[in-house]
């Protein structure tokens, strides 16, 4: 499966929010690595259930988590990882979210008696871009607030300031342009001695904008040190942008030299897999197959070179991408059968070793398997071996993705269909459609088969009328009202829109870039959906480009739309400023705005079927005309 269609962040609760529930933790203060009990009462007598996530670092993990229901009561205990730093519960009462006032149930953890350095950031972390998976809005306050107390505990930590900053800049821009130039000042005052200090004053300068500054400063930087971090990384870059396999190799053997005794390349020393994964990267771009096999040997990234770690979880998604592009090219399938069996049976082998856990740490790694195992039957189908093929997918399809995802569903309708007799596929992928998680494949699979009295555009038609009524009923669960963020910006053209001229109007505001592969594989239904409302003039479409890193962006934004032939009425938001107003975590995220001005429904990701979005869109649109 190619990872580029799907976003990650799904919220599949109710949106509705329990009252606060009494949570209490044990010890006062908790430690990483030790048992942690905590007590959680719901504020009223319901079923609940708790999940637990921890921080490593800014990474984030699924914990495991026992739990015990006592006297109305359910006491769970946790042991967070030796390295983690902080801890956030998903708690769910009466099937809803409960949010503890939207502040979320969390944990700090300590050491030597005050939380552990990096737990505030964290936190910071939580209420930016987490929270929203356990009911919590992204709450910039909250966050500030954090990093300030991370700053007061950990002063030395420099990089805090500038998350601090640039935090200030978004909430009031005037207030935060005095502060950077205070911190400026400050900076300047203790003279510029490391390289870190020019990079600090350089991202200060970039939250001003100021080019010229920032060029001086690079300048100067590279004078001051010219054997410093800035020339290695500049090194790896040339190495990683060179497509010559033959020159790569021969940068690749002055790297891994440099990183056993240059401590510039330390960070690659034990990880050689990182720089080697880009001569697969480049083989792959220019499509080699022929010669991977022979590359991977050579490179010694093999299951028997490579046997646990995190070197081997990026072997599975190297294994799993190379397996899913030769499928898709039609090219070596012997190789990418192979490639995807490994990264296949390595997801299921984690799977067993966690057994007994928590499903909040199975999920990802079923998740992560039914990904790998869609790749693997859609090589055993294209390669003919069917029934292998549909024992796989079943397995990632109704046992471990419960048939949400329709390209999933697309390549076990496929295999189904050779293997199996039609009375016992053709109720499944009548599920599929009524679900809405069907695609063409499925369709035209139905269509083939089909032998009703009635014509099958009226067999069909039943079918998605009844997905369009369970899909009603979630989506009048998901209902919110709240003022939509106002923006004023520029198209394509050079003309300004803004929200004020379009109240009286719905509008489908539509937050994407050119790199988000989720939001290029979403456009073919928003062009269908748009094309759908054209005529209807209280209907308008906004496709908002946010998170541009290239330096010419309307450039490359109008030559990726003129490439697609996009339809799309797009509107640059170059600093970023109206995504950050909408609280927008991750893209492409759609918000249906009604004619007043409210937002009255947020739809995050992609599903990957056009029809569904479709429909999707309608349903909501309707829904608050």
């Amino acid at each position: 499966m190619n990872t580029t269609k799907f976003l990650t962040v799904f919220i599949l609760l109710s949106v509705q929010v329990w009252a606060q529930g009494e949570f209490t933790v044990t010890p006062e203060k908790p430690e990483a690595g030790k048992e942690i009990t905590i007590t959680y009462k719901p504020s009223s007598n319901v079923p609940a259930k708790i999940q637990a996530y921890e921080f490593r670092g800014v990474i984030q993990q699924a914990l495991d988590i026992s739990t015990k229901r006592t006297a109305g009561k359910y006491v769970a205990t946790i042991k967070p990882d030796t390295s983690a730093t902080f801890v956030y519960f998903q708690m769910t009462a009466g099937g809803a979210l409960d949010n503890n006032k939207g502040d979320g149930y969390t944990i700090e953890l300590y050491r030597n008696g005050k939380p552990r350095k990096n737990a505030n950031i964290a936190k910071a972390y939580f209420y930016q871009y987490f929270g929203e998976e356990v009911g919590v809005s992204s709450d910039k306050e909250k966050a500030l607030a954090s990093y300030k107390k991370e700053l007061d505990l950990y002063p030395e930590n420099e990089s805090v300031r500038l998350s601090i900053l640039q935090l200030e800049m978004s909430l009031d821009a005037e207030k935060g342009k005095q502060l950077v130039n205070e911190e400026i000042t400050r900076k300047r005052s203790l003279g510029l001695n490391k390289e870190d200090d020019y990079n600090h004053l350089s991202r200060l300068y970039s939250f001003l904008k100021d080019k010229e500054q920032i060029d001086n400063l690079t300048l100067e930087k590279k004078e001051k040190f010219p054997n410093g971090m800035w020339a290695a990384q500049e090194e790896v870059n040339k190495f990683s942008a060179e497509q010559d396999l033959d020159k790569k190799m021969s940068m690749l053997k002055v790297l891994e030299e440099n990183a056993k005794t240059d401590p510039r390349y330390a960070r690659y020393k034990d990880n050689k897999v990182y720089l080697r994964s880009e001569i697969v990267r480049t083989l792959t771009s220019a499509k080699k197959w022929d010669e991977v096999e022979k590359y991977l040997n050579e490179l010694e990234l093999t299951p028997d070179k490579i046997q646990e770690g995190e070197s081997r979880e990026i072997l599975g998604r190297m294994y799993n991408s190379l397996a899913w592009n030769m499928y898709e090219d039609g090219k070596n399938l012997d190789l990418a059968e192979k490639l995807a069996k490994v990264a296949t049976e390595d997801q299921m082998a984690k799977i067993t070793q966690a057994e007994g856990k928590s499903e909040n740490v199975l999920k990802p790694l079923k998740d992560s398997y039914s990904m790998y195992a869609d790749t693997y039957a859609a090589v055993l189908l294209k390669a003919g071996k069917y029934q292998q093929g549909f024992d796989i997918a079943k397995v990632s399809v109704l046992d471990y993705s419960g048939g949400n995802y329709p390209d999933y569903n697309g390549i076990y309708a496929q295999l189904a269909e050779k293997v199996l007799k039609q009375e016992e596929y053709i109720p499944q992928l009548e599920k599929f459609v009524v679900n809405g998680k069907s695609n063409e494949l499925i369709k035209e699979i139905l269509q083939r088969n089909y032998k009703g009295a009635e014509s099958f555009d009226v067999y069909y038609s039943k079918l998605g009328e009844q997905a369009k009524t369970k899909m009603k009923e979630d989506l009048l669960k998901k209902i919110e009202n709240k003022p939509a963020p106002k923006f004023a910006l520029s198209n394509l053209d050079g003309s300004q829109v803004s929200l004020d001229e379009l109240k009286g109007k719905t509008v489908v505001v539509d937050f994407w870039a050119t790199w988000c592969g989720p939001c290029i594989a979403s456009f073919p239904g928003m062009k269908m959906a748009q094309d759908k409302f054209k005529d209807d003039p209280n209907v308008k479409f906004a496709f908002i480009n946010s998170w541009e890193s290239s330096k010419e962006v309307k450039k490359d934004v109008a030559e990726f739309i003129k490439k697609g032939a996009y339809p799309f009425d797009v509107l640059f938001d170059l600093d970023n400023k109206v995504i950050e107003s909408y609280g927008v975590s991750g893209i492409p995220t759609k918000f249906i705005v009604d004619k007043n001005g409210a937002v009255r429904f947020t739809s995050i990701g992609f599903s990957g079927s056009a029809e569904k979005l479709v429909d999707e869109i309608s349903l909501m649109i309707d829904l608050v005309k």
